[in-house]
């Protein structure tokens, strides 16, 4: 079974003998909670038979597991946090497909969404643990420091880190 530990339940009946789209016609649900999976719980609900939705769920939680090697900052040994170390030089297609991306929504939204505003959620929590906020002109030098791209997309699709990607985050 995947990463984490999980349950199971099931509502509103488990009949093994019906069909699938019976028992979502009747509203019979299996939930699946996993944790942890991305950093957080996750629940999986299914419509259809206990076995079915068994099924489901392990091939669910199996494309979390994976995607989670890829882009986790949770876990040391991810795809991303390795990428970040200097540590990959030929990333996966998946990789290279969401860091474009990510560098795209970046550009396309005036640095609304920013892979790197992990640095100015970290002096958040400082500032929490301090009992005490930033001034105002701690965070415009923060989010001006934030403001160019930590990264670029070569020729070849490989995402290039052009400075300190250590904070960087695709949540």
């Amino acid at each position: 079974r995947g990463p984490g530990r999980s349950t199971h339940r099931a509502h509103r009946g488990d009949d093994d003998e019906s069909t699938d789209v019976g028992n979502y016609l009747r509203g019979v649900h299996h939930r699946f909670r996993h944790h942890p999976l991305l950093g957080t719980v996750v629940e999986v609900t299914v419509a259809g038979t206990s076995t079915r939705a068994a099924q489901v769920d392990a091939l669910v939680v199996a494309e979390i597991g994976r995607l989670q090697q890829i882009f986790s900052i949770f876990d040391s040994s991810s795809e991303f946090e390795r990428w970040k170390r200097g540590e990959v030089s030929d990333p996966s297609e998946e990789f290279r497909e969401l860091m474009a991306d990510a560098l795209e929504w970046q550009v396309r939204s005036g640095g609304s969404f920013n892979t790197a505003a992990g640095v100015v959620s970290a002096r958040w929590r400082t500032a929490a643990a301090e009992g005490r906020e930033p001034s105002p002109d701690e965070l415009a030098s923060l989010a001006a420091s934030i403001a160019q791209p930590r990264f670029r997309i070569d020729d070849g699709g490989i995402p290039v880190a052009l400075d300190d990607c250590s904070a960087l985050d695709l949540n």
